[in-house]
């Protein structure tokens, strides 16, 4: 549950951010990478170009963590699991 509550939390903030006219920060990727993060929110899954991330290791999460949703929609490949 507690994976589901961070995904509301992530649309609830960027709803208050379009509705305030806060801008978006941008992942821009200029090379390769491999991304190391401690988790990641659909909606900067959303914005990575699959062609640049070759791997994601994630600190948090599990087989239900968002990332494995959107990300294997987006073309990801790979396992989650906890």
């Amino acid at each position: 549950m507690q994976a589901r509550a961070n995904d509301v939390y992530d649309v609830g903030r960027r709803v208050m951010g379009l509705l305030i006219g806060e801008a978006e920060q941008q992942i821009t990727l200029i090379e390769p990478v491999i991304l190391v993060a401690t988790d990641l929110s659909p909606s900067d899954t959303a914005q990575l170009d699959p062609a640049m991330v070759k791997g994601i290791i994630l600190e948090q999460g599990g087989e239900y963590v968002a990332f494995c949703y959107f990300g294997s929609l987006a073309g990801y490949s790979g396992r989650c699991r906890s």
